[in-house]
């Protein structure tokens, strides 16, 4: 089963539904400080940033296998869903 349709429906055109519970593996630490919190935010996304010319990448949990820009554009939805989530 191709997922392609799905994700594209998903990641390029629907709107970030609201409610949705991310995949478990997802949640795996707990607030703590919030400046120390943040700063670790900023390293993974640099660190994500430096992986963008690589082949190959890991099956997202829902839609399988991704390639770097599918992970980019992925992520540049969920970060906009949560900014505009807490009005930034």
């Amino acid at each position: 089963m191709s997922f392609a349709p799905i994700r594209w429906l998903l990641i390029d055109v629907m709107p970030w539904p609201h409610g949705t519970k991310g995949p478990p593996e997802a949640f795996k630490t707990q607030p703590a400080v919030w400046s120390r919190d943040v700063a670790s935010l900023g390293a993974l996304l640099e660190r994500f940033a430096t992986l963008a010319g690589q082949r190959d990448w890991p099956d997202h949990p829902l839609f399988g296998r991704m390639s770097g820009p599918l992970w980019g554009r992925l992520t540049c939805k969920h970060f906009d869903h949560h900014l505009r989530q807490f009005g930034v």
